[in-house]
């Protein structure tokens, strides 16, 4: 999934995928200055606020269907190969006016060992400024990553938490990730949803031809939750995603 941002487009899962993939880069050094959260085994996507139809590595769907703009009520509702997904991917906003995720994080980071690195600002030519902040865990065979993207001004849009499948307790170090804590929101319950909707996920892509799976779509208030399982021998093998986003839903 390339996830675009509504007013710019940034790449912290760019640096997530130099992470898990050994490598210090910043944002700046990335491939590219695009994608709201270009999820790892993707590549670079380009300054169009649509994804391009050439194939799982630059974005999914038909042209047609990347020509609408997104609608969470149209995501499918079963786990769905990305490379055969035919609406177009999320569009992150702020997730509420004041809410800055930093107690979120913070506790989510001393609960699995994560080291956050300093924010960073994010300005490109063109392009309105952004703050960006990844950390990590190495070790017990894998990586474990949390990601975030802020305005300019402090509100939270994207956070994200990625952990290679060989590192043990990776299930409950996403399902711990989908406890994101914005008012109005039932941190228990998203979690939840997390845990329960993996299986089906990972029946898809298990099943060895379809290469990354999305899940199918959680809103929770003003906040989407997405997964995706893959597959990239560059960072360590099987990986999987949560993704929280600001969905402009409340």
């Amino acid at each position: 999934m390339n996830f675009t941002s509504a007013v710019r487009r940034t790449a912290p899962a760019v640096t997530l995928l130099a992470v898990l993939a050994g490598c210090s880069a910043s944002p700046q050094q990335g491939a590219a200055p695009t994608g709201a959260a270009l999820l790892p085994g993707e590549g670079p996507v380009t300054d169009s606020p649509t994804p391009a139809a050439s194939g799982p590595a630059s974005g999914s769907g038909s042209g047609s269907a990347a020509a609408k703009p997104f609608k969470p009520s149209d995501w499918p509702t079963e786990p769905v190969p990305e490379r055969l997904r035919k609406v177009p991917d999320p569009v992150a906003v702020v997730m509420k006016a004041g809410y800055t995720g930093e107690a979120y994080l913070k506790r989510l980071a001393a609960a699995w060992g994560v080291t956050m690195n300093e924010r960073e600002k994010i300005d490109f030519p063109g392009k309105a400024p952004s703050w960006h902040q990844v950390g990590y865990r190495r070790g017990d065979g894998g990586t474990l990553a949390v990601t975030a993207t802020w305005t300019i001004g402090g509100d939270l849009e994207v956070a994200s938490c990625t952990a290679n499948l060989s590192v043990p307790k990776a299930a409950e170090f996403l399902a711990d990730c989908a406890r994101l804590d914005y008012p109005g929101s039932d941190p228990t319950a998203t979690s939840d949803w997390v845990t329960t909707t993996w299986p089906q996920v990972h029946s898809v892509f298990a099943d060895g031809r379809n290469g990354a799976v999305d899940s199918p779509l959680r809103i929770s208030g003003p906040v989407g939750v997405l997964q995706q399982e893959g597959d990239k021998s560059s960072i360590s093998g099987d990986y999987r995603m949560v993704y929280l986003f600001g969905a402009g839903q409340g």
